[in-house]
């Protein structure tokens, strides 16, 4: 036995976990011996891409558990809700659960292998298991932010035997429990997209960012974190979508609720990337719209191309819960998934007022003066 398959049984349209952490016991083919070869080998006919990074070489140790590479403070994977990093204090589920996939390294079975869960200083923890060797699961834990603010999630791996390499027992995550802003994004600017040569920012696209409605809210308006070096005066507007309308997705304006009025960008209230959203830009709905707890909704920022326009992205979501429409992908224009969460929030202050515009463009491009 000297071979071992990475993806067993993988075809066409196959897609593995980003990073996908595999690891085989290799004794019967290397121990004992004096020198080893590894060798790696692909077999199939074309792909996305093929990569292999951090390969390590280690001695088998008896005792050894660690947090592998699904960590969730909503267990999205199992429950489908999103994890939002604004979130709106009445659009949290009272059945949250955060999760995190275990997985037993070492070579003996592994007893009492617990998940602990310390959110803001409230500890609770999961029912206990076993794992054989190169087994895992996934453990979760409910819990309930205490209120508004921060929320720091701690997350602590135990097992009846002490663990030969601790430093992998450990994860920590965060978000924020907001009153009048509702978001996916965490409020740290990561990347400027559309992003690309020739500059994809000149482009026509709609970004697009998911939400589940879970108690009737009203929406006053979107918000948007948009960046410098996006071009005065381009028209912008935004779009409510109807996630459940059937031609959601399949055409450019399938769903849409309500729009804002076209504004012309005001570059005073740009942000950079790298650095928390300074200046998020408002538009305000004429009419409010009223969302029913069940309503699944699109909050889309719509650019009609020509002057250079970018938003912010923010941290990464899984796959088919952000979008983007425009010619990318395969250069066709639709609808495709990204997982860098547009920076995209629900609005839901009734006393917001939309960013105003440039008085200066005001004045020269229309004719009007403003006086005191």
């Amino acid at each position: 036995q000297s071979r071992w398959e990475v993806f067993t049984g993988f075809g066409t349209g196959d897609q593995s976990d980003n990073p996908s952490i595999k690891e085989f016991d290799i004794t019967s083919a290397a121990g004992g011996q004096s020198e080893v070869y590894v060798r790696f080998r692909w077999s199939g006919t074309w792909g996305y891409s093929w990569e292999i990074d951090d390969i390590q070489l280690y001695q088998t140790p008896e005792n050894d558990t660690r947090i592998d590479n699904y960590l969730s403070y909503t267990d999205y994977e199992r429950t489908l809700v999103y994890e939002y990093g604004a979130w709106a204090q009445s659009q949290i589920p009272t059945d949250l659960q955060a999760a995190a996939k275990v997985y037993n390294v070492g070579y003996a079975e592994q007893t009492g292998i617990t998940l602990e869960l310390d959110v803001s200083g409230t500890v609770n923890s999961s029912d206990a298991i076993s794992l054989t060797s190169q087994q895992n699961d996934t453990l979760a834990v409910s819990y309930q932010p205490a209120g508004l603010g921060d929320v720091s999630l701690s997350y602590t791996l135990f097992a009846d035997s002490e663990d030969e390499n601790p430093g992998n027992n450990t994860a920590e995550q965060s978000f924020t429990v907001t009153d009048l802003s509702f978001g996916r994004d965490d409020g740290f600017i990561n990347y400027a997209s559309p992003a690309g040569e020739p500059e994809l920012g000149t482009i026509d696209y709609i970004a697009l960012s998911l939400y589940d409605i879970v108690e009737d809210v009203m929406i006053y308006g979107i918000d948007v974190a948009i960046i410098e070096g996006s071009e005065q005066g381009s028209p912008l507007l935004v779009h409510l979508f109807d996630g459940s309308d059937p031609d959601f997705l399949a055409s450019q304006y399938g769903g849409i609720l309500v729009s804002s009025d076209e504004v012309d960008l005001n570059t005073n209230y740009l942000n950079a990337t790298g650095e928390e959203v300074q200046n998020w830009y408002r538009f305000i709905f004429e009419e409010p719209h009223e969302a029913a707890a069940g309503d699944w909704l699109g909050a889309g920022f719509e650019h009609y191309g020509g002057g250079n326009v970018q938003y912010g992205e923010s941290k990464f979501t899984q796959d088919q819960t952000a979008f983007v429409y425009g010619p990318f992908g395969s250069g066709t224009y639709d609808w495709y998934y990204t997982n860098d969460v547009p920076m995209i929030r629900l609005n839901l202050d009734p006393t917001s007022t939309a960013t105003p515009a440039n008085v200066s463009e005001v004045h020269v491009n229309n004719g009007f003066e403003i006086f005191p």
